[in-house]
């Protein structure tokens, strides 16, 4: 116990406000926030309310894994990973509650055009039925970690979670809005971020994987934020042509690209912090 305490170097309560990299986690909320509020003042010509259903199955998948690979690694000792865990199922099964019926909305609108689209019409049947099946299991899965404080077994519903954004991903959107990849990133970001930041305050970053845990993380957010950096020019650039009619459009992707490289920063500088952090306690 006493090797692994030593071997961790991450800090915890108020110690995140005054060391590097972690003192980084307030301008990724704040140039975070900023991107995600910029990309949703812009126009989108014809809406897709799968967007929201392609985020949700998404980001559940991933977080969900996520949490697989905390519980199995053993980085869930702290008193208060079962009150994240009932949090995060929960806030899950409301999450794809929503997609549920977003999808089933989306299916019912398609009915008409079953001799046009007749293949992405039972793609969306069968997206139906697996969204459905998570809110079940994650709302299974919150109440049994609050009632009896034990391991959750994320297994069925990352089973379902990934079949459900391959059945949407197959579907047909008529015009492409390269912007959603734009802003799955900044909002993942931002609620990874926070849940990041929560997880060291209240010291629940205690057990030797988190090191290594957080270089993956701001590593994989500072390629995710450079490649939205990059879609989002593209979309600006694209959009100078048209500024007589969407100038106030046009200033805000200007201001989207500018924050979505400086969050691009951050996070490679977080990264590469955590990357000396971890090289040093290992």
């Amino acid at each position: 116990m006493a090797s692994s305490t030593s071997s961790n170097p991450l800090p915890s309560g108020t110690s995140v406000f005054t060391t590097v990299p972690d003192l980084f986690f307030i301008p990724e909320f704040i140039f975070g926030g900023l991107v995600w509020t910029l990309v949703a003042s812009t126009k989108v010509l014809i809406a897709n309310p799968q967007g929201w259903v392609m985020f949700v199955s998404v980001f559940c998948f991933i977080i969900t894994t996520l949490w697989f690979l905390i519980f199995i690694s053993g980085a869930n000792k702290s008193s208060i990973w079962p009150t994240l865990d009932v949090v995060y199922h929960s806030l899950a099964s409301f999450f794809y509650l929503s997609a549920a019926v977003v999808q089933a909305y989306v299916t019912i609108s398609l009915k008409s055009f079953t001799s046009t689209f007749f293949k992405e019409y039972q793609l969306d049947i069968a997206a139906v039925v697996c969204s459905f099946t998570p809110v079940i299991q994650t709302k299974c899965s919150s109440t049994e970690a609050y009632c009896m404080s034990l391991v959750v077994h994320p297994t069925p519903h990352l089973s379902v979670s990934c079949i459900f954004p391959t059945l949407v991903a197959s579907t047909k959107v008529l015009i492409a809005n390269p912007q959603g990849w734009v802003m799955f990133v900044s909002v993942f970001c931002f609620i990874i971020t926070t849940l990041w930041f929560l997880i060291f305050i209240s010291g629940a970053n205690k057990s030797s994987i988190w090191p290594t845990l957080d270089v993956v993380y701001h590593s994989l957010a500072s390629f995710f934020y450079l490649s939205a950096a990059v879609v989002q020019a593209y979309v600006t650039i694209s959009l100078k042509s048209f500024t007589s009619t969407f100038f106030k459009e046009y200033q805000l992707d200007i201001a989207a690209v500018v924050m979505c490289y400086v969050v691009t920063l951050l996070y490679a500088l977080h990264a590469i912090f955590s990357t000396m952090r971890w090289k040093n306690s290992s």
